[in-house]
C-alpha cells in the first residue's frame, strides 16, 4: 500500500504511533531485531522513516492532539477567488467611495475585502474577479 502524495488522516497517524510503540516494546529485549523501531515501522507500513519520525515528533510533543495537524492549506497556490456573496458589498463600497469622491483602485478594494469582509484575494485574481463582477 503506497501513501505517496496522500495526506495522512489522524487515524492513519494513530496507526503509525501504535505500530511504532509495538516495535519499541519488542526492541526493549536485546538482540531481538536488528533494525531500529523507526525502520521496522516504516517497513511494516510501507512509508518512509522520515514520515514515521515526523508523526512521532508531533505525537511526543502534543500527544493525541499532535495527530490532528494538516498541511493541506499550506500546499500549492491558495484558492483565492472572489465569492459571489461578496459582490454586493464590494459594489456598495465602490458606490460609497465614488459618492464621497474618494479614490478607488484594485488595491483599495482588495484591502477593503481583506479588512472588512475577511476575504483575502490574490492581486491577479482580484483584477479578473472584479472585471467579471461588472464593476
Amino acid at each position: 500500500m503506497s501513501f505517496q502524495g496522500i495526506e495522512f488522516t489522524p487515524e492513519m497517524r494513530k496507526m503509525v504511533v501504535n505500530v511504532k510503540h509495538f516495535f519499541d516494546s519488542i526492541k526493549k529485549t536485546p538482540n531481538v531485531l536488528e533494525m531500529s523501531a523507526n525502520q521496522l515501522s516504516a517497513s511494516a507500513l510501507n512509508i518512509s522513516e522520515s514520515t514515521v519520525r515526523v508523526i512521532m515528533a508531533a505525537y511526543n510533543k502534543k500527544g493525541e492532539e499532535g495527530l490532528n495537524f494538516s498541511k493541506f492549506e499550506q500546499r500549492g497556490h491558495p484558492t483565492y477567488a472572489v465569492e459571489s456573496g461578496v459582490v454586493p458589498f464590494v459594489r456598495q463600497f465602490i458606490r460609497r467611495a465614488n459618492k464621497n469622491g474618494d479614490q478607488v483602485n484594485i488595491e483599495i478594494i482588495r484591502n477593503y475585502m481583506r479588512d472588512e469582509l475577511h476575504c483575502d484575494v490574490c492581486p491577479y485574481d482580484s483584477m479578473e474577479g472584479i472585471a467579471t463582477m461588472g464593476i
